[in-house]
């Protein structure tokens, strides 16, 4: 569930303060060279010239400090990526709500991600899929691929090389399991835009039940999610009652609460320990266990069988044909 050892060095070394990151920093050095890491690891090296005192970055303080400002670049181009899509489905009266990575874009400073956000991720209602793929043509979108142990993702790319993920399953089973009618009630204000968003206790529970798994960034990410997030928002006096709710509303509030005591024990986010071991004492959805338990063994999700006839159902509804396709590679 939780990143191994050396990742974890990374996250010590990334989110604490000087008197924990040095150490953290200092042991993950003694094994590891900055210039041999890649993959999902690699993108934790940005957060280190942030937190580790220049005089503890060693030799490779230049390239640790170049690593931060292309995450800050990477984002920036992002942003307007998500901006212009956003504005074009807005216009079109499509409701998208970004979510993943895409949610920390459009989160006011000094909240903003501290790691490169590679592609943005929106979440379309049924109702408005087929204007959303007509929009996306118009701009020139590319169709990769389905995406997901249940085939909810399609996973596109833009003529500037930008990748979004246009999807429909997602945490929260009121608004995106069937009957696939209700969307994420909050709205925030957004370059102009009225954007129908996560709120940030949803947002929180969201990365971790993504994130808490055997495979993808993801895995080594949500812990810094959870910090931001944290970090923004913990002073609301409903922010963890609210997250509380969340976390049962997702049908996984023991493994919110698992990571949720490991983040406390490890990186020093603090949480109520009462609403943890509420949430540990909370019945999993049976489904969603089941899909846990196939997943840490490699094998396919559970929900791919049910979830097909869904997306044959979606594909009928939604102009795929008109999608362009990439060249296989």
């Amino acid at each position: 569930m939780a990143p191994d050892g050396a990742d974890t060095l990374l996250l010590r070394a990334g989110l604490l303060g000087p008197a924990d990151s040095v150490p953290a920093w200092r042991e993950w050095r003694s094994t590891h060279d900055v210039q041999s890491i890649y993959g999902p690891s690699s993108a934790l090296l940005s957060l280190i010239s942030a937190s580790v005192p220049d005089d503890e970055l060693g030799p490779d303080r230049d390239v640790l400090r170049g690593l931060r400002r292309r995450a800050w670049a990477v984002n920036a181009t992002q942003r307007e990526s998500l901006a212009r899509t956003l504005a074009h489905l807005s216009d079109s009266g499509v409701d998208a709500c970004p979510v993943r990575g895409s949610h920390s874009l459009v989160a006011p400073p000094p909240h903003e991600p501290a790691l490169p956000v590679t592609r943005n991720d929106l979440w379309v209602g049924p109702g408005d899929w087929v204007t959303a793929l007509e929009v996306l043509v118009t701009l020139n979108f590319v169709a990769e691929s389905f995406a997901g142990s249940d085939d909810s993702n399609l996973l596109l790319t833009d003529p500037q090389g930008n990748r979004l993920v246009f999807t429909w399953g997602y945490v929260f089973p009121r608004w995106s399991r069937t009957p696939y009618e209700h969307g994420p009630e909050p709205r925030a204000q957004w370059r102009g835009l009225s954007i129908p968003t996560l709120s940030a206790p949803q947002a929180l529970v969201a990365a971790i039940v993504e994130g808490v798994g055997p495979h993808g960034a993801q895995a080594l990410t949500w812990p810094i999610e959870v910090s931001r997030l944290v970090n923004a928002h913990s002073d609301d006096p409903d922010f963890w009652d609210l997250v509380g709710e969340a976390a049962i509303d997702s049908g996984q509030a023991p493994v919110v609460a698992a990571a949720l005591e490991w983040v406390r024990g490890t990186l020093d986010i603090p949480s109520p320990p009462s609403l943890v071991s509420v949430l540990a004492e909370c019945a999993m959805n049976p489904r969603l266990r089941l899909e846990r338990a196939l997943m840490s063994h490699g094998l396919p999700s559970a929900s791919r069988p049910r979830r097909a006839l869904d997306v044959r159902r979606a594909r009928r509804r939604a102009p795929w044909s008109a999608v362009p396709h990439a060249a296989p590679q």
